[in-house]
This record gives C-alpha cells, structure tokens and sequence, in this order.
C-alpha cells in the first residue's frame, strides 16, 4: 500500500474566498516489476494497481482502503 495526499483547489461561487481541499490517494499493488531497461536505467510498473481517490475526512479514508 502506498498513500500520498495532496491539496485541491475548489471552485467557489463566492469572490476572493478560495477553498482547497485535501485529496487523499492510496495505490494498493502486488509489487513492482521491470518493464523495460537494465541496471540504473530500469523501469518498472506496479502488479495489479487499484487506486483509491477519497476527499472525505482521514478516518473514512481508512475504512475505504481496509
């Protein structure tokens, strides 16, 4: 499992009020494997990726990824 988050702008119908918002990601995968290259130059993917977007609070981000 891999999770990251980062922050989203919202748009907002009201004038100079900026919103953002936190979207939560979680990649879960089987592990990676070499898709082409060799030594430093290697690249890889991830075995059977499902990704889980959520915007809701940290909490129910968990219960979507268990």
């Amino acid at each position: 499992i891999e999770v990251d988050g980062f922050n989203t702008h919202m748009q907002s119908r009201q004038r100079g009020k900026r919103k953002r918002r936190e979207t939560k990601l979680a990649v879960v995968h089987e592990g990676w494997e070499e898709r082409q290259g060799n030594g430093e130059k290697a690249d890889y993917r991830l075995v059977n990726p499902t990704y889980i977007p959520v915007l809701d609070t940290s909490r129910e981000f968990w219960e979507y990824v268990r």
